[in-house]
């Protein structure tokens, strides 16, 4: 019996700590050739479908909620200016690059 306890307080903790991973806000920014942060519309897709659409503030940062770890194609739009980046990684360590570094 006490061990079944105890594989029931492991699985009960894994299940825990993987929840809480996957709900953390990480943080990226935005930012053009010169550092200066863009307020401008981020969006993450997943394959062909958007999976977040999100929007920077003025000093450039972003908020992911609950994000799913994968790699993501991510466009970042500003007026009729528009970035791609192929390859953005969510996963145990945050977003990867954290920093979005635009041409304009």
């Amino acid at each position: 019996m006490q061990g079944l306890a105890s594989l029931l307080l492991l699985l009960i903790v894994c299940a825990s700590s993987a929840d809480a991973q996957q709900k953390r806000t990480l943080r990226g920014q935005v930012v053009n050739r010169d550092g200066v942060g863009q307020q401008c519309q981020i969006d993450f897709y997943k394959g062909n479908d958007v999976a977040y659409r999100l929007s920077s503030d003025k000093q450039g940062y972003f908020y992911v909620n609950n994000a799913e770890f994968r790699t993501y194609r991510v466009v970042v739009v500003q007026g009729n200016r528009q970035e791609e980046f192929n390859k953005v990684t969510i996963d145990s360590n945050g977003l990867r690059p954290p920093t979005l570094v635009v041409r304009w």
